[in-house]
């Protein structure tokens, strides 16, 4: 219904990260990361318009690149953004409290330091999913080992670790922490799991305060057959029963899977097909409800390209519908109850940030 830029580009290398609404006004604003200096920059916005900018942190050389922003919520309760930022390199996890509506650093350090646990200056555990664990309306931190695939957490009081743990020892570095979802509707996050080898994918039902794995289980027990992996897109209420489902998408062909879950969140209960796919150009990239009829809806961005892969190929054909937006708006069943462009594309190189209203997960 309306477009034009927010800023016409001249310089490479930043890249939005965030629309919080830093200055409370009701409106998004954007937080954007240079990729070469680790730079964080600030736009607030009336909407359509740039009406301030400036830097958070103007960065610097390889090490500050190294800082990667992970979160932002309001950490210490005054209502305005809050920033977490890891570094890549040793796990360190350090905090940034904003004030002056969102558009300076007023205080910062450690959550805690690099996380290191062979000596070697090479950080094992990374943080994986922010999330109210404990249930005490404060962000907790995820963190899974990379070499081991364990799983720990991390409690924290605004920007303090008050407990720490492991929920799982690990031992087998495929399974990949994918999300938190409360499944079993306890009020306490849930994780679900994929393994990276097998293409299974699995849940825990997080107890104890989130400390300990209760029930746990397959949903896929996977096939070892790279052709046939699936990727969870989200977990969004599909049948309006107010419990979590699942929808994936098969990275071969494209195809969307629903599974609709029991009550108890541990079990397949209806599956299908939406879409039996056919053109693995079509990468669905998160739901929304966009009609606002209570149902989220998918939106789909094309991921084809103009440039030959091959140059000796003389049969390649650009793709006219590079970087194209679509979207299905879904109705009961699950089905697929309308669907078009917001983009016919045409240029590869744009990506999505954000959605209005927006639904903001960094």
């Amino acid at each position: 219904t309306g477009q034009n830029f927010l800023w016409g580009g001249n310089i490479a290398g930043w890249f939005v990260f965030g629309t919080p609404d830093l200055n409370r006004d009701g409106r998004p604003d954007v937080l954007l990361r240079n990729l070469d200096t680790g730079a964080i920059y600030y736009w607030l916005t009336n909407g359509t318009q740039i009406i301030s900018q400036g830097f958070l942190w103007a960065g610097g050389g390889e090490a500050e690149a190294a800082w990667l922003p992970i979160y932002s919520g309001d950490l210490n309760g005054n209502g305005t953004p809050d920033i977490l930022l890891e570094n890549q390199d040793t796990g360190a996890v350090y905090y940034w409290l904003l004030t002056n509506n969102g558009t300076a650093i007023g205080q910062n350090g450690f959550v805690y330091g690099p996380t290191d646990t062979n000596g070697d200056g090479n950080a094992d555990i990374f943080v994986t999913a922010p999330a109210d664990l404990n249930r005490d309306n404060k962000v907790d931190l995820l963190l899974q080992n990379d070499i081991t695939g364990a799983v720990e957490y991390r409690f924290l009081n605004g920007v303090a670790v008050t407990e720490a743990g492991t929920i799982w020892a690990g031992g087998d570095p495929n399974w990949f922490v994918d999300g938190t979802v409360d499944l079993n509707r306890d009020g306490t996050p849930d994780i679900l799991l994929t393994n990276f080898a097998s293409n299974a994918i699995y849940y825990w039902h997080l107890t104890n305060g989130g400390r300990s794995i209760g029930a746990n289980g397959f949903f896929y027990g996977g096939d070892n057959d790279p052709s046939t992996f699936w990727d969870i897109v989200d977990v969004p209420d599909l049948n309006n029963d107010n419990r979590p489902d699942v929808l994936l998408q098969n990275r071969n062909n494209g195809a969307v899977y629903y599974w609709l879950l029991t009550g108890n969140g541990t079990a397949i209960d209806q599956n299908g097909f939406l879409w039996t796919g056919g053109d693995a150009a079509w990468l669905a990239y998160f739901t929304y409800d966009l009609n606002r009829d209570g149902r989220r809806d998918l939106i789909f961005r094309r991921s084809g390209t103009n440039t030959n892969p091959n140059p000796l190929d003389p049969d390649f054909v650009p793709d006219p519908n590079r970087g194209a937006i679509y979207y299905w708006l879904l109705g009961p069943g699950p089905s697929i109850a309308g669907q078009n462009f917001l983009w016919t594309g045409g240029d590869g190189d744009w990506f999505p940030v954000a959605f209005l209203p927006f639904r903001y997960d960094l």
